[in-house]
């Protein structure tokens, strides 16, 4: 979703790093500054789910850029700029709320007629079954499950605007990128 917001802001000149959880992100910008190039990074952006804790999500982003020669951010979703670099941290879905990208792809959807359709299954399932703590994958799955290509992941369904990338939701994560990007 990040790589295909980027491009929609026209920003090519980007890596991006899936980091696979929440663990090991300062040793692995530790490994990224030793790299060959690495000097010519001009911005690190930071984006995690926040989870239960939006509060600790952003401390725990923060703690990422310790020791380094990037300004600590203080605030989700802001760029800062030291010595000429800029670094950010933001937090899904929002900087705010509790949550992750499903919650803020599911807000990209709210208003499509199949999520009438997710509401009615999953208030189904609430009184047959236990509910699953993981509520916003399983209702944005079920949201792609009624599309074109129902196999695909949240990505993929994002990339072939089954979600649609020009909802509002993502203006604020968007507004980050092109932050860290260009300003």
């Amino acid at each position: 979703v990040v790589a295909t917001l980027s491009k929609l802001e026209g920003i090519t000149d980007i890596q991006i790093v899936c980091m696979n959880g929440k663990d090991d992100w300062k040793p692995n910008l530790e490994i990224f500054r030793l790299t060959r190039g690495f000097g010519n990074v001009k911005a690190v952006g930071l984006v995690r789910d926040a989870d239960d804790d939006p509060a600790g999500a952003l401390v725990a982003l923060r703690g990422v850029f310790g020791g380094s020669d990037f300004e600590i951010p203080t605030l989700g979703g802001v760029v800062y700029k030291k010595n000429g670099l800029k670094s950010g941290a933001f937090v899904l879905p929002d900087n705010s709320r509790s949550g992750e990208l499903e919650d803020l792809c599911n807000d990209a959807v709210r208003d499509h007629v199949r999520s009438d359709c997710v509401d009615e299954f999953f208030q189904c399932v609430q009184r047959s079954e236990r509910p699953s703590p993981q509520i916003a994958k399983g209702r944005i799955a079920a949201f792609i499950a009624g599309s074109e290509n129902p196999w695909e992941r949240v990505g993929e369904a994002f990339d072939h605007n089954v979600i649609p990338q020009d909802s509002e939701v993502f203006k604020p994560l968007r507004g980050f990128l092109s932050e860290l990007a260009y300003l």
